[in-house]
């Protein structure tokens, strides 16, 4: 069986394909390793898109391949300015704070070019609000707390 959830692990999602053309992959997260993955769910869900998961684990990403470069022992000169633009990029699209604040890591009204581009294409959806996806997450971005537990909710 499949329960609802609000997260998206990019390496097992299957969908119709008209999925990626409505919420296609952003090109502009260069370097990001964490957060790709809940910007992505962000934009799907807040396109209309609900998104589940199986009740048993099927699959899963096995890191401990002797020997294998990893994107992270390869990386070019000044890889970490992009990434860190990409973040950025990130934290303004999901309107997050700083730790129990009310203070947004990236303001509504910056004008980082890293991080407006192609916004209206590449960033949330226009059918489900940001704000519903936190609260749908039972995630407060205020104080970094949970309250919902969609294992227990959905078993």
């Amino acid at each position: 069986t499949c329960r609802p959830q609000p997260y998206a692990p990019a390496g097992f999602i299957f969908s119709l394909g008209r999925m990626l053309r409505e919420v296609p992959f952003d090109p502009h997260l260069p370097y990001i390793f964490d957060g790709e993955e809940i910007m992505y769910a962000v934009r799907m869900w807040t396109h209309g898109w609900d998104i589940f998961s199986p009740s048993e684990n099927l699959l899963y990403h096995y890191y401990y391949r002797e020997g294998a470069k990893r994107v992270w022992t390869i990386l070019p000169k000044g890889w970490d300015q992009k990434r860190d633009a990409a973040i950025r990029r990130i934290q303004w699209m999901l309107g997050t704070l700083r730790q129990n604040t009310t203070t947004r890591h990236v303001p509504v009204d910056t004008t980082e070019e890293a991080v407006l581009i192609e916004a209206d294409r590449y960033g949330p959806g226009k059918n489900r609000t940001v704000d519903q996806w936190w609260d749908y997450a039972g995630l407060n971005r205020q104080y970094y707390t949970t309250h919902k537990d969609f294992c227990k909710e959905y078993s």
